[in-house]
């Protein structure tokens, strides 16, 4: 993924399943890692990342891969990601806190 040129969501879905799609920690990888993604159009482009592709009959794969590709990588996509280095601040902070708070009880 890290060399990559665009990401690929071969999902096969209804609406009932967006959710599934929309909390998936590869789309965030994707967005990490700044690349556009071919993903179903029933989901919902929230990081501007996403290039919606038709599940029921879609005619135009060389024009969606030309417009991944076209997109490039972006750093945009990653904002409000958290890298690993953050989430271990945050846990160390958060322990610290609560070993803290026992101490003072």
């Amino acid at each position: 993924m890290k060399h990559a040129d665009f990401g690929i969501a071969p999902y096969k879905m209804t609406m009932d399943d967006v959710y599934l799609a929309e909390t998936s920690l590869k789309f965030q990888q994707y967005a990490y890692c700044g690349l556009p993604v071919l993903a179903p159009d029933l989901i919902p482009d929230l990081r501007g990342n996403l290039i919606g592709y038709s599940l029921d009959d879609e005619q135009d794969w060389k024009g969606k891969i030309e417009t991944a590709l076209a997109m490039g990588r972006n750093e945009k996509f990653r904002e409000g990601i958290l890298s690993w280095g953050e989430v271990a601040g945050k846990i160390v902070t958060l322990a610290k806190s609560a070993k803290a708070d026992q101490a003072g009880h």
